[in-house]
């Protein structure tokens, strides 16, 4: 029953779970072993041997409040029988460097809405250099698709530093469902006047009055 729950927590589809267990630093690790190997030459189309092998152990899941937990993985090295070269394994969702999954990544970008970046990193136990990669990293594959996002009913205007002191710019945003619609530069001098903004929705130009 456990090991159902442990696969859906995990989302690793090219993986299955091997062993749960509590390591010497009391953390939760889970082994994982894949479904299939990849293990043919992409020029001979032939089985490939394991030249060497290896794990790594990445952070996987991050819950406030709770214990996260860890994904040990295996790492291959193949050669060619045939050609003679070598290529490692490749696998979805997990990146070739790095100590965290893409799916912790999500998970914390997820989590930086309605905080600061340093709130989060500070809550994570990470370096803010971290956080704030993963974030514009992340950030815009949680936007809405614009061919499905309706035309907005209402716009919130946002000013923001490119450069503080020297360079600013002003983005237009529907507040409903969080896509930017609209982003210029320079620095807006009267936002009580919003009527010089334009915007294009569908082959045709609507104008902005003040919200």
């Amino acid at each position: 029953m456990y090991r159902q729950f442990t696969k859906e927590l995990i989302q690793l589809k090219e993986f299955r779970l091997h062993e749960l267990f509590k390591s010497e630093d009391d953390r939760w690790v889970a082994t994982l072993k894949p479904v299939e190997l990849h293990n043919r030459c992409t020029g001979c189309d032939v089985k490939a041997h394991i030249h060497n092998r290896k794990s790594r152990t990445l952070r996987h899941q991050w819950i406030p409040g709770r214990r996260d937990l860890y994904v040990q993985i295996p790492v291959y090295r193949f050669r060619c029988p045939l050609c003679g070269i070598t290529w490692s394994s490749n696998w979805e969702g997990i990146p070739q460097r790095g100590h965290v999954t893409e799916h912790f990544k999500a998970t914390v970008t997820e989590y930086c809405f309605g905080k600061t970046i340093q709130e989060v990193a500070n809550n994570l136990l990470e370096p803010y250099s971290n956080v704030e990669r993963w974030f514009y990293e992340q950030a815009s594959n949680l936007l809405p698709d614009i061919k499905e996002t309706d035309s907005p009913e209402q716009l919130c205007l946002d000013e923001f530093a490119i450069r503080k002191g020297h360079c600013y710019a002003f983005a237009l945003m529907d507040p409903t469902t969080g896509h930017i619609w609209q982003t210029s530069e320079g620095k807006v001098e009267n936002p009580s006047r919003m009527d010089y903004f334009t915007i294009h929705f569908d082959n045709h130009q609507r104008s902005l009055s003040r919200i």
